[in-house]
């Protein structure tokens, strides 16, 4: 019995050490340590909120830059040279397709839309809950009476059939033939489409600003964009010999660009591309603000995204395995600072990066917008566009609601890409007097 009892309290003690080992490893940390845990995840994220600088991945832009310098970094060799040559030739044909698409789409609302006596939507039928309005036909608006114009016309034609046959009884006929009115369906549902198609015109302003930045930030020195990775680099991997491990051994790197690829690049390819950003944001949002019906602008709002992926569309389906790869492992270039790696103290640290919010409130205010800086940016582009929409196509009528300028019919199907691209230097010929003007109470 003594001898089962010693084993027992034995067994016991062992049980109690673990019990109080295992209440030590789950003992939880210090108000100190959480703080300065904070501290130091707030300096790893300012670090790569603005570390990377990097070509566009999955792009046509981005093989467009990194394909030339692979290849100077080779000497020009046989298979990157070629890679260098259709990347461009990607490039050029996914700026033309691109163009052309925008050219088509400006050519529907100016001239087909223009001989069609099509007016501009602006804010007709907008709001008829709350306030009585004329319509394009000079008839007062009301919501059994509202259309989209493609049924509008159908009905005008109607009606003007039926009093060409019969004209002894026009005024019998305008009564039962009743054409309605053209306006919009929802001006809320309206504006929404167009806050989500800008929601998909941001990411490519900020794929313009990073590629801004990266010529910006690069040395202006030519730099091999390979590199063979050191021993430290490997460190205990094994890499074996074969052709398969040949790319483990290398790095694919932005590094530094001579001025006259700097030059070449800021002309070709940064500044074509935010011209056709923007071009898309004015085509889409004019192309949306003159949809009347509810279904049609939701649809139209994703459609027009495809116009922002043609550049990885092409890349994907038409550039080689081997550059999409090489786009892949491109490693961004470190814009460091001086105290990137600095070691500091625990106290220096909670010092330089633990602000609590109530005694920096302005460097908080700070904060707080750059996190919204995306959200801020679709605003001020939406109100951009929509304020170019109203300049040029819409006039505030006697009761302040914007309606369409008088609309004068083209003289003929021409539409140049100079038409497209700068109305103002090279306008439409259209004839002298109007086809259509906004009734008067």
């Amino acid at each position: 019995m003594t001898t089962e009892t010693a084993e027992r309290d034995t067994s016991r003690s062992a049980r109690d050490a673990v019990a109080e080992n295992t209440s030590e490893g789950r003992r939880e940390p210090s108000r100190e340590q959480v703080i300065l845990a904070g501290a130091k995840l707030t300096r790893f994220l300012r670090y790569k909120e603005r570390v990377a600088v990097t070509v566009e991945p999955n792009s046509v832009y981005g093989a467009a830059v990194l394909m030339p310098q692979l290849a100077a970094t080779t000497g020009w060799s046989r298979d990157f040279a070629s890679m260098a040559i259709s990347s461009w030739i990607y490039l050029i044909v996914c700026m033309i397709l691109h163009a052309a698409l925008l050219k088509y789409v400006s050519k529907e609302e100016r001239v087909m839309d223009g001989f069609a006596g099509q007016p501009y939507l602006c804010d007709v039928g907008a709001f008829l809950q709350t306030t009585a309005q004329l319509g394009p036909g000079g008839t007062e608006m009301s919501a059994p009476r509202l259309y989209s114009w493609g049924q509008w016309v159908t009905r005008c034609f109607v009606r003007d059939a039926l009093v060409g046959t019969f004209p002894d009884q026009e005024k019998d006929i305008k009564v039962f033939a009743d054409p309605g009115e053209y306006g919009i369906e929802s001006y809320t549902c309206r504006l929404f489409c167009v806050v989500i198609f800008i929601i998909s015109i941001v990411p490519e302003c900020m794929l313009c600003v990073s590629m801004a930045k990266m010529f910006y930030y690069l040395p202006t020195k030519s730099e091999p964009w390979i590199k063979l990775r050191t021993v430290e680099d490997i460190g205990d991997e094994v890499i074996g010999g074969g052709a398969e491990d040949c790319n483990k051994k290398v790095t694919v790197c932005v590094a530094g660009m001579s001025a006259g690829w700097k030059l070449v690049n800021l002309i070709f390819i940064l500044i074509p591309k935010c011209l056709l950003v923007y071009f898309t944001a004015h085509s889409g949002v004019n192309f949306l603000m003159e949809t009347a019906g509810i279904d049609d602008i939701i649809v139209n709002s994703v459609a027009l995204g495809f116009l922002l992926t043609m550049d990885e569309l092409i890349a994907r389906n038409l550039m080689s395995a081997a550059a999409n790869e090489l786009l892949d492992s491109c490693e961004g270039f470190i814009v460091s600072e001086e105290d990137d790696n600095k070691t500091f103290d625990d106290e220096e640290m909670v010092k330089r990066f633990h602000q609590p919010f109530a005694h920096h409130w302005i460097s908080f205010c700070y904060s707080f917008l750059f996190q919204l800086r995306q959200l801020a940016s679709v605003g001020v582009i939406t109100a951009i566009f929509l304020g170019i929409y109203y300049r040029i196509h819409c006039v505030p009528d006697e009761d302040g609601r914007w309606v369409s300028k008088p609309i004068f019919t083209p003289k003929s199907l021409d539409f140049n890409v100079l038409n497209a691209f700068s109305p103002l230097l090279f306008p439409i010929n259209r004839d002298a007097k109007p086809y259509w003007t906004m009734p008067e109470k």
